[in-house]
């Protein structure tokens, strides 16, 4: 780590905040181990350990102490670099190259664009006309062919 880093990193104080419901995390595990919701165990720590607290921060205290943290070995390479200098896009290897055309290649396309459009459409396969007459109803003939 750098000196500027590592003099940032001796400055800044330990954090010393606890959670109120730590001295009962034991109690809470249990619970939930035998099944009971997050507002039985509200009910519970606040009627026998006279702790108040919330179902939603009950629920955040019990899964931020399940789930293992993130590994934070990367962070500090990371913060490093972009202290010391602008981060160098990062380079796919599903990303297709980013190479200019040229004038001609774009004129090639844009031929073989008006080309396609102007194709005739193909034929129907089937030859089904439908008649109208104002004085008959609509019927449908075949030709022949």
């Amino acid at each position: 780590m750098n000196e500027r880093l590592q003099q940032i990193f001796d400055e800044t104080p330990q954090d010393d905040a606890k959670s109120k419901l730590d001295p009962y995390r034991k109690l809470i595990f249990r619970w939930r181990r035998q099944g009971r919701t997050y507002r039985r165990i509200r009910d519970l720590l606040a009627e026998k350990c006279g702790v108040q607290t919330n179902v939603a921060n009950l629920y955040r205290y019990t899964q931020r102490r399940v789930r293992p943290r993130k590994p934070e070995s990367g962070l500090e390479a990371e913060w490093e670099e972009s202290i010391s200098g602008p981060l160098q896009p990062e380079v796919h290897s599903t990303a297709r190259p980013t190479t200019r055309r040229s004038s001609e290649e774009i004129a090639a396309e844009r031929v073989r664009i008006s080309a396609f459009r102007n194709q005739p459409s193909a034929e129907p396969t089937h030859e089904i006309v439908f008649v109208f007459d104002e004085s008959k109803p609509i019927t449908k003939t075949q030709q022949k062919g």
